[in-house]
Parts: C-alpha cells; structure tokens; sequence
C-alpha cells in the first residue's frame, strides 16, 4: 500500500520523519497544532504535553467541551471543526503504526482490544469482524480492559449494573468475537486493576507469547482514539520487551470512520463533538510524540 501524496495527517503521518506541527497544514493553515495553541492563547509551539493539561484535562472528553466553549468564543465551533477535518482526525485507518506505507498482512498473529466506553468498545468489535470478513486470518484475540472503573448504564442497554470495562469485554465483546478464530480458546480477557490506558497496556506483553511479539500484532481502535491506542500498546509492550517493533510494520491497527458533528448537538453514539475533538486531536499528538525516537 502507498498512502497518497498530499497534506501530513494522522493517517499518513511518518513517525520520527513528519513534524508533528505538519499535521493539518493545508490551504495556506499552519498545522492544527499550533493553531489550536494560539487560539488558547498560548505560544503556536507550546508542547502539547503543556497543552493537553492547559486546554483538555479531563479524561473525559465531553467534560471539557464547556471550557473549550468559553475560550474559542462564538467562532468554536467552526475552529474546532476544521482542525478535525484537515487533521484526518476521523478517517479510517489500515496501517502499521510505524511506517505508514506498510499493509495490514494477510494474516494476523495477535489482534488486541483495549476497553474505553461502551460505543469505543463496540466499534472496535465490528471492525475486527469486518477485516476478518474481508478475508484476513485472526489467530488469536487478546481483550485488556480495567476492572476498576465502573460503567454506567447510559452507555448503551447491554451495560448492567455494575458492569466494569473487564467484565464487558468478557461478556459481551469476547462471545461475539469467538467466531473469527478457529479455536475459542484463543479469545482471552484480561482484567487490569488500574484505570488508565497506559496501566492496562503495561499488563499486556505478559499475556503474549514470544511466537506473537515475533509476528504481526494488531490494534484494533476507533476513529480519533486509534494514534494514542495504538501507541500506548506500543510503549506497553516496549517497557519490558525493549526490541519489540523495531523492525518497523510489526505492530498494525485498523479504525474506522466516524461522522463529525455540525452542531454540537448530535448524539454522541453517531458523531463526534468537534469541541471534544480538540482533546481528542492533543492526546494523540502527545501520543505520536513520545515515539519519535
């Protein structure tokens, strides 16, 4: 696969080649990046590991649409819109993670889901199920999710009481996934007891076979989640198996495509908030970043 010439965006973006500050710089724009900078009113090449804390702090990315609101000022909207639209934000993604040149393989050693909310969690399902109805070959599904956080049950109607990421994962995503490999026995979760993502990917490596980090592993992500994914998978695995993808194209992901919202005022479960998108476009920058070298 040869991604297309054009603008630096997630989805073609080289890592330790392409700026960072690249992305999103189109039609006489700087990058988002710095343009998102000074629209906060901070220098255009603040570090985004500065801006993540100054502009989106909350892990939850619908709690910081009201400060973004009051900031961006009228004109939010429509800023935060375009910085999601030149970026790729939203786009779907088949590609190892570092190069982007490299294509998914026609078979696949490992094929991890990471837990999120109820709507991350379903889409990454459906989207293993495509490209594996597409043809590629899943011999194993490695399903990691906290058991610490708790979800609510305004996440969708298969969320019961109770319910953690862990627990979902078990009972909802694993029976569901149980068909696209040959053995069932080959669906396995893990239940992380921490909260973060970069806990849960830490727990990984341990419950992948050394005959899987030698092949190709996949992420399977959703749209706007898929750089910051995939590369906490990455670093994850890397803090106890230092070698692992240095042979570039090792490591792949998948996303798919998601709409973005017009007003604002779509349901979160068919588009995305551009004003939660800010966050969204911050946290995989600061992703992308820590790989550089």
């Amino acid at each position: 696969m040869v991604l297309p010439k054009g603008p630096i965006t997630f989805a073609n973006l080289e890592i330790g080649r392409n700026s960072i500050y690249e992305i999103g710089a189109i039609g006489g724009h700087a990058g988002v990046l710095p343009e998102i900078a000074q629209s906060f009113g901070y220098d255009p090449f603040t570090h985004p590991v500065d801006l993540v804390s100054a502009v989106a702090p909350h892990d939850s990315l619908r709690h910081n649409i009201d400060f973004a609101k009051e900031r961006l000022g009228p004109d939010g909207l429509s800023l935060a819109r375009g910085w999601a639209e030149r970026s790729g934000l939203l786009v779907p993604v088949a590609r190892s993670f570092m190069p982007p040149e490299e294509a998914i393989p026609q078979s696949v050693d490992l094929a991890i889901i990471t837990g999120g909310v109820r709507n991350w969690m379903e889409r990454r399902q459906k989207r293993l199920q495509e490209l594996h109805a597409a043809g590629t070959t899943i011999k194993a599904v490695l399903l990691a999710g906290s058991d610490c956080r708790t979800m609510n049950q305004a996440e969708g109607p298969d969320v019961q009481e109770d319910m953690t990421e862990a627990s979902y994962l078990e009972k909802v995503i694993a029976p569901a996934l149980t068909g696209i490999v040959a053995d069932e026995d080959k669906v396995k979760v893990v239940r992380v007891p921490g909260l973060t993502g970069d806990e849960v990917a830490r727990r990984l490596e341990r419950h992948i076979s050394d005959e899987q980090l030698n092949g190709y592993i996949l992420v399977t992500a959703n749209a706007g989640n898929w750089p910051q994914n995939t590369g906490q998978v990455r670093r994850g695995i890397r803090a106890t198996v230092p070698e692992f993808d240095t042979e570039h194209g090792r490591l792949v992901v998948v996303s798919d495509g998601f709409a973005l919202g017009e007003t604002g005022n779509e349901p979160p479960i068919t588009h995305q908030n551009p004003l939660s998108a800010v966050g969204m476009i911050l946290r995989n920058v600061l992703e992308l970043d820590r790989h550089r070298a």
